[in-house]
């Protein structure tokens, strides 16, 4: 009976801790998203289906996708027209990248004076987009 107890409380405190952790230790979790820019989205997304086995043939607007799972957690690519008037070596990669606690590790990077470009909110989660030192946009994504 004395071990069922202790066994309890162990699982109870383990759980509690793992908890706290958890929210506590704002942290990157994956990739969930690359974005690039291609003159030639349609030829780009066939490109990546074909050679590379990963479907890029959903289109919306103009814009192709696709994604897969991970243990991490989906990973999604997207593929965009450059856009008008974009000059000749305009970065054209924007990675986002899941955290597991999005209003301390944004609090985090601002205390770190960086600033966000963009700040949206949506049905899948709140978005803090920067721009790194070769101005390729960042976007920290989380709930």
């Amino acid at each position: 009976m004395s071990k069922w107890i202790i066994g309890t409380l162990l699982f109870v405190v383990a759980t509690v801790t793992w908890a706290q952790t958890r929210k506590s230790d704002p942290r990157l979790q994956y990739v969930g998203a690359i974005s690039i820019n291609s003159a030639n989205p349609k030829a780009l997304s066939g490109w990546y289906t074909e050679k590379l086995g990963l479907n890029v043939s959903s289109e919306y607007h103009g814009i192709y996708y696709g994604s897969f799972s991970t243990k991490s957690g989906d990973f999604n690519l997207g593929i965009h027209p450059i856009p008008a008037g974009a000059k000749v070596g305009t970065p054209n990669i924007s990675i986002t990248f899941r955290v597991s606690d999005f209003r301390s590790y944004t609090a985090d990077l601002r205390s770190r004076g960086l600033v966000p470009i963009r700040e949206e909110n949506d049905a899948t989660g709140h978005f803090f987009t920067l721009k790194d030192l070769d101005g390729n946009e960042v976007t920290i994504w989380g709930e």
